[in-house]
């Protein structure tokens, strides 16, 4: 990529933002996720911490 991308730049500093943990987290720490539209076995009688764009997320230990 070139030197001087400056979308490659952008995608850096989110990145490095993203592991210093300074983002929010819109999913409430989760760790699983399934569509919508579809209820797997595993998510059977667990509370999502989130829905988000047609997306359920659980946290791992919503789900024990």
């Amino acid at each position: 990529m070139p030197a001087g991308d400056g979308a490659l730049a952008i995608c850096r500093r989110v990145a490095a933002r993203a592991i210093a943990g300074s983002l929010p987290d819109p999913t409430g720490g989760a760790t699983h996720f399934h569509d919508a539209l579809a209820l797997p076995g595993w998510a059977l009688g667990r509370p999502a911490a989130a829905e988000i764009g047609g997306l359920c997320f659980y946290r791992a230990e919503d789900l024990g």
